[in-house]
């Protein structure tokens, strides 16, 4: 089976949420802002190959469960379950591969993200490092629209 690529793209401030979708010759491409990555879905027998532009946190392969943490002075913060792909994987052995075809930059859930201008929070770091707020969420989106051609775009993670 050939491999499926869909483009898709964020600005470095923020993702625009209105996509612009179109087909051509099996390749689908999104058009989001000014930044193009591409992500692949690679079917070879009983194995599929998912390929994401960055360094994946794990929550969107395998989901999670709903969480708290106590930041001390930072306050508490709530993150919320997420669904991971791997169930949505063709095949019986699934392979996720990060820093595929680009590299650039961490992919964090928007919910989890606190803002890069918060340099003394403990869980600042991949924040000052990401190229925009959306970035893990809009791999996650053309990741499932890979998985589920007849899923909704705008779907949330």
């Amino acid at each position: 089976m050939a491999p499926w690529q869909v483009r898709i793209t964020c600005s470095a401030a923020d993702t625009n949420q209105n996509a612009l979708a179109t087909k051509s010759l099996g390749v689908r491409v999104k058009h989001v802002g000014c930044v193009h990555a591409e992500v692949s879905l690679i079917e070879l027998g009983d194995l599929s190959i998912l390929t994401a532009p960055g360094e994946i946190d794990p929550a969107y392969v395998l989901g999670r469960g709903a969480s708290t943490a106590d930041y001390g002075d930072w306050g508490t913060y709530h993150f919320p379950a997420m669904t991971g792909v791997d169930s949505l994987m063709p095949g019986v052995h699934h392979v996720v591969i990060g820093s595929a075809q680009d590299y650039l930059s961490y992919m964090i859930p928007s919910t989890d993200n606190v803002g890069w201008w918060n340099f003394d929070h403990p869980n600042h770091y991949e924040d000052w490092v990401t190229i925009g707020k959306r970035f893990g969420d809009d791999i996650l989106r053309a990741w499932r629209e890979l998985l589920t051609p007849t899923a909704d775009p705008s779907m949330s993670p």
